[in-house]
């Protein structure tokens, strides 16, 4: 009856995901992008679709000889924190001008953007000339454009592709205890289900370490190396960006998983129940820190795609993952519970390659937006470079099966298919490499939206 279980699960994940939303567009500024103004401005006011977390943003105001004036640091508006407002300390010269702003987006990911105005020659309140007091020669690069370490960041996606190593083989051995160990039959049953909890637990201390390096390169990425560990830095990222509410959720729910993760309840009801409910918020905190929840289109159906996509990621590969480990093993081929394992399965990947595709083709569909963008963008190759690799590891897989499954469980064939599921997991390590950089890899759309909002924004 696994399959009315799986099927609450997706229900209660969707049901779930669909209640995360968050957009992190600038709606309007003043001054406005493109103006000219007859008063010069004493301060910038920034206008978001959603709440901002003032302490990681940063505004800049610079002339244009790229020098940077100095300006008193943006705090929230008392009356809506999703307004930013930065005072200029003096007044400005007549001349053209842009505004440089960078925050942490709901997604985690910094988000940047520049506003442009003129100050007209005799705008009251202007200066006829201005120069800082330290004046940088126009050669000084701003702040924003000095920040090179973000979600793009070679280390950074280093750091989220260890998080997908660990992520995947947990919800895989959650899925092994609902679906295969109840299918071997007696001792043998016991015994496969206490090597997958020893090595899910190996891997729930795995995703506990990937996730403090991930809370130190997000820090990194919003407040620079300096202040990256400065508790007020991390405070900050933990308590106004989804990405921080979902981490939290991750390590929650990887705690939890150690919780039932033990030897004495390998098999108890309550330990695949709760292993259900794991599986659910770890799905979910991967969506909240991806290209999804910073959508501001059909943001729910994406949350909920993006979630089913890491579920069956992990019930195809990070279940193949620990099959290999717990029934495939030198020391347990040839063995009849091998051969029960293996077809047991058999649905459990179909079931989660068929999650993992179908999610995924929905969400490329909606993030690439065009056949054009396919091929035009970096993003569209990644896009590519995934599907080609997921029909190789399907391929791969379906060959295997069904040339060496009706020879199991004979140790030929047990050996030969060993070799060939350690060919699909490293082919599955390359797929989730791509993926650690695609989630950081500007959409289509994305680019596209930031080029109409680049075009102006409304009067606050």
């Amino acid at each position: 009856m696994w399959h009315r279980r799986v099927a609450a699960a997706v229900a209660l994940l969707v049901a779930a995901a669909s209640r995360l939303e968050a957009h992190d567009r600038l709606r309007a500024s003043s001054p406005r992008d493109g103006d000219t103004v007859a008063v010069a401005p004493s301060s910038i006011r920034l206008v978001f679709a959603a709440r901002v977390d003032p302490t990681s943003a940063h505004v800049t105001l610079v002339d244009g000889a790229r020098r940077a004036v100095p300006l008193a640091v943006a705090t929230a508006h008392p009356d809506s924190g999703a307004v930013l407002v930065a005072t200029v300390p003096g007044d400005v010269a007549p001349g053209t001008w842009r505004v440089e702003w960078r925050i942490a987006g709901r997604d985690g990911h910094p988000v940047t953007g520049t506003v442009r105005f003129m100050v007209e020659a005799r705008a009251a309140g202007a200066t006829p000339a201005w120069t800082p007091a330290a004046a940088p020669d126009a050669d000084t690069i701003t702040e924003a454009e000095a920040s090179t370490f973000d979600a793009g960041a070679p280390a950074y996606v280093l750091v989220r592709w260890g998080t997908y190593l660990a992520l995947l083989p947990l919800i895989g051995a959650f899925a092994l205890l609902v679906v295969v160990v109840p299918r071997v039959d007696g001792d043998e049953g016991d015994m496969t289900a206490a090597r997958v909890v020893r090595v899910g637990r190996l891997a729930a201390v795995a995703l506990l370490a990937a996730a403090a390096a991930r809370l130190a390169a997000q820090s990194t990425s919003l407040h620079g190396p300096a202040g990256a560990l400065d508790p007020a830095s991390i405070g900050s990222v933990l308590r106004y960006t989804t990405w921080g509410w979902a981490w939290i959720g991750q390590v929650a729910a990887t705690v939890l998983a150690l919780v039932l993760l033990s030897p004495r309840r390998a098999t108890a009801l309550s330990t695949r129940l709760g292993g259900g409910a794991v599986v659910i918020a770890l799905a979910i905190a991967s969506a909240a820190s991806g290209h999804a929840v910073a959508s501001e289109e059909r943001t729910q159906l994406l949350l909920a795609a993006d979630a089913l996509h890491t579920v069956g990621a992990g019930a195809w590969l990070g279940a193949l993952g620990m099959l290999l480990i717990v029934a495939l093993a030198p020391a347990h081929r040839g063995t009849a519970h091998t051969a029960a394992a293996v077809r047991a399965f058999a649905p459990l990947a179909l079931g989660g390659a068929f999650l993992l595709v179908a999610s995924g083709g929905l969400l490329a569909w909606h993030h690439v937006g065009s056949l054009g963008a396919v091929v035009s963008t970096t993003y569209g190759r990644l896009v590519l470079a995934k599907a080609g690799l997921l029909v190789l590891i399907g391929t791969l897989g379906g060959v295997n099966w069904r040339r060496l499954g009706p020879r199991l469980p004979a140790e030929p064939a047990v050996r030969l298919l060993r070799r060939s599921v350690r060919g699909e997991l490293a082919l599955g390590a390359l797929l989730l490499l791509v993926t650690a950089v695609l989630v950081a890899t500007p959409t289509p759309r994305e680019a596209a939206a930031d080029a109409t909002a680049a075009m102006g924004t409304d009067t606050p």
